[in-house]
This record gives C-alpha cells, structure tokens and sequence, in this order.
C-alpha cells in the first residue's frame, strides 16, 4: 500500500474453500426444486479499524472450466470437496499463463461483489448498490460469520448463490456489545445471485469470501473451512 488512502481486496482461491453438501433442513428449504446445494462457511474479526472502512462476504471469480478430459472424477463420492472441484473449474495457478488476461482480475478494485459493510452495517450488491442493515458502525472486538450457499441444477450449472450472515457478537459504536441471532436477521439471505454473468461458455463465473481493507491501519483475522491436514 501507498498510503492511509490507499485500499486492497483480499480474496480465497476457490481451490482452498472446502465445502460440504447442505443440511437436509438447510437445503430443503433454501434449493431450487431439483439439484444439489453445496455450502461453505467463513469468519472475519475485526481488530482494528479506521472509521469502520472494512467490507466482507463474496466477489466474483471468473476462472477457466476445465474440459472432460481434465474434470477430476476422484472425489466425486467425498464428502467434502473445494469450490474449484465442485465447479469444475482450473485452480489460480493453471490460470496463470502468459499472456492470459484472468490473472489481472484479482488486482481490481472494484470487482462485482456481495458485501456487508462495516460502515453503518450497510449491505452492497454489484459495484455501487447499497441497502441498510444495521444503521450503526461495527467496530473492533466484532465477529462477523457468514454461510454461503452454491445451488447447482441437475446438469451442475450454478443456479442460484446466496450469502447469510449468521448468528454473531458484534460491538456497535452507539449499540454496544451485541449477539445478533437469527431472528435478527429475518431468515433472509444478505444478498443472491442467480444471473450467469460468463456468455464464454469456456468461462465460469463464481463468488468466493474476501475482504475489502481501506487504510493501512485496518487488522482483521479471517477463518474459513480449508483443506484437511
């Protein structure tokens, strides 16, 4: 970073994101009539924070599908799988060829996202649009967990993402100390996601967890479900 002004997303391969079929209940309730629901949850503690300009939850990844000969059958049956092998998709490093272009999207700044904004609890879907949630700043000593959501259809296309935030301590800067629960949060998704954004169908447009820091004092720890030992 250049200076305090100066900001940078940070963002989890989808290779490293271990996921887990969903719950009966929890993909019962929340599927497409037919297909397959995958899940992953990820955590960030707040630190420190200038002003509260930290934003967490999901940006799009656009990778590379692979082809027939290179979808890996080996884990079809595990119980737990990456987002890249669910998706079929080549991990950042195969990614990473010369003169290929996919490599540039991790530096934007800007990338489309699916956020919860510590500044006044504000959620933000795409580049620019923005909705209340909290109307109070989260500050530092907070916990913020999230659960993400992949609806695949019969044919393992992506159907339907959704992103919730879950049960959490939070420290508000006029509220104070707070758990929010679940009927805080009206069992309603943060934010979802069902367009298909890639019309390369050698492409495939996906969401995975990052976090957005503005100023060279912001500290946060992030957690997620990664690779066995």
């Amino acid at each position: 970073m250049k200076g305090p002004e100066d900001y940078r997303t940070i963002r989890l391969e989808p290779s490293i994101i271990q996921c887990q079929p969903a719950e009966a209940w929890h993909a019962g309730r929340w599927k497409p009539p037919v297909g397959q629901t995958w899940s992953f949850t990820f955590a960030l503690a707040v630190e420190k924070s200038a002003n509260c300009f930290v934003n967490v939850g999901l940006v799009e990844w656009v990778a590379a599908r692979k082809d027939s000969a290179e979808a890996s059958t080996a884990h079809a049956t595990s119980p737990k799988q990456s987002l890249a092998e669910i998706l079929q998709v080549k991990s950042e490093a195969e990614d990473n060829v010369p003169g290929g272009w996919l490599p540039e999207q991790h530096v934007h700044e800007n990338p489309r996202q699916m956020m919860l904004g510590c500044r006044k609890g504000v959620q933000w879907f795409g580049n620019a649009a923005k909705f209340p949630l909290f109307q109070d700043n989260i500050m530092e000593g907070s916990l913020l967990r999230f659960r993400c959501d992949y609806h695949l259809n019969r044919h393992g296309e992506i159907a339907q993402v959704k992103v919730w935030f879950l049960p959490s301590p939070l420290n508000f800067e006029y509220g104070g100390e707070q758990t929010i629960t679940e009927s805080d949060l009206w069992f309603e998704p943060l934010a979802q996601w069902w367009e298909p954004r890639c019309q390369d169908k050698k492409m495939r447009s996906l969401w995975v967890p990052a976090v957005t820091l503005y100023t060279c004092d912001d500290v946060v720890t992030v957690a997620w479900n990664g690779p066995d030992p």
